[in-house]
């Protein structure tokens, strides 16, 4: 719905989608076969903003900080991956990371190294639309 409100106010815009294809097509335009392509139009727009909107739904984040754990020494620059999605980052000057987009409803292997340390894998379960510290 808001979506075609939008459509409505911002009509410019359709205008040269129409203006476009006239062109191409030398003219031959009727005003059935425009309000078809217009309707087609946003049925495509609306199949996107439902779909991305079900995709959203279904991510989850994955943040920390890596410390040290017998001195409690915050581990900047270490390397945290996700096995299985072959993604990853590195955490920030303060030991802070963050992996956004990761399927949810899912357990992961995490596995966290930094030079000098033995490596770490956990195991972590990513919920929808939360953030798993």
């Amino acid at each position: 719905m808001v979506f075609s409100k939008s459509l409505l106010v911002n009509n410019n815009c359709g205008n040269k989608v129409l203006n476009y294809l006239k062109e191409k097509y030398n003219s031959n335009f009727q005003l059935r076969d425009t309000k078809l392509l217009l309707i087609i139009f946003t049925i495509s727009i609306f199949s996107l903003i439902v779909t991305n909107k079900s995709q959203a739904q279904n991510i989850g984040t994955l943040r920390g900080v890596l410390v040290d754990s017998t001195t409690g020494e915050v581990l900047p620059f270490g390397n945290v991956l996700i096995n299985s999605l072959k993604t990853g980052t590195t955490s920030n000057s303060q030991g802070y990371f963050l992996i956004p987009s990761i399927p949810a409803n899912k357990y992961y292997k995490v596995s966290i190294t930094y030079v000098g340390y033995i490596s770490k894998l956990i195991r972590v379960y990513i919920f929808p639309n939360k953030i798993t510290d």
